[in-house]
């Protein structure tokens, strides 16, 4: 299918200069990792809160909506200064995930560090006491009386249905759509504009034929972990992206070879959309009614 340069708003890419999130517009048909991870305390919490109700009140697992961190997932990489000088190109997480991913950060202070590790000791031992208190009969009693619970089930039959949001032959021909539109020479151009400012301004991208898919607007010598020197690259890296208006011709250009499958799907496509809202109505509206 050939790309359309004028796409339906419907596809358009996600560029949020807020969140510092970059996606796919198809992304709109599915729920997001963030919208998975709230889901999933959301049953959670209903699952705790009908066992304390039934009796076992030794269960210590604690629930959060989601880190607002999670939500600045980028498909172009590192492109905000914000960002650059927190995370450097590492994937922006917080401190206490840095340090459970071995992360290594030279920017923490003691403290920082001190503070994270402790969060990710006192997790651990939630969790391995939450795991042995669930050999209890006592937890065993309440949970046979959970699993029917109506409201455990509801929100656990919400996550089965969101598991499936990423079926239906659309995927497949949206991710060809990606690495069509990559693969072509426009994008080439893209990465030669970015290898170029990069040069000017001290630093070098990678290879030509070394770039692929998971190296686009790729600087030589980044690397996981966030030191100065890391931190002075993908400084670079988001003034040549700005420079060259490199991510919202990047992510245009997926829209213009994502569009013909939407338009292909529109119906059940636009089903989704609605489905997606649905779900983070019913998060939002359970939360408010019971915040702590």
């Amino acid at each position: 299918m050939d790309p359309i340069a004028d796409f339906p708003d419907a596809i358009a890419p996600i560029i949020n200069a807020e969140t510092g999130e970059v996606a796919r517009g198809s992304f709109r048909f599915a729920p997001s990792f963030f919208d998975d991870n709230n889901l999933a305390n959301v049953a959670e919490h209903a699952y705790v809160s009908c066992l304390r109700e039934n009796g076992y009140e030794n269960d210590q697992t604690r629930w959060r909506p989601a880190d607002d961190v999670m939500k600045n997932d980028s498909l172009a990489g590192v492109w905000r200064v914000e960002d650059a000088e927190r995370f450097a190109f590492v994937r922006a997480m917080s401190a206490a995930d840095m340090v459970l991913n071995d992360v290594e950060n030279a920017v923490l202070s003691d403290a920082e560090r001190a503070e994270a590790q402790a969060q990710v000791d006192r997790m651990r031992e939630v969790l391995e006491a939450r795991n042995s208190a669930r050999q209890t009969e006592a937890f065993k009693a309440a949970d046979a009386v959970c699993d029917e619970d109506p409201e455990v089930v509801r929100w656990r039959g919400l996550q089965a249905g969101a598991g499936k949001a990423n079926a239906g032959p659309w995927w497949e021909e949206f991710d060809q759509a990606m690495i069509r539109a990559f693969e072509g020479p426009r994008m080439t151009v893209i990465e030669d504009d970015f290898a170029a400012c990069l040069e000017a301004s001290g630093a070098r991208g990678v290879d030509p034929q070394m770039r692929g898919y998971d190296k686009r607007f790729a600087v030589e010598g980044q690397d996981f972990r966030v030191d100065e020197q890391q931190i002075t690259l993908a400084l670079i890296a988001v003034q040549c992206k700005a420079s060259i208006n490199g991510v919202e011709r990047m992510m245009n250009l997926v829209a213009e070879y994502e569009a013909p499958v939407y338009l292909k799907y529109r119906a059940e496509l636009d089903e989704r959309v609605a489905e997606v809202a649905d779900e983070r109505a019913a998060v939002a509206e359970y939360w408010a009614r019971h915040a702590e």
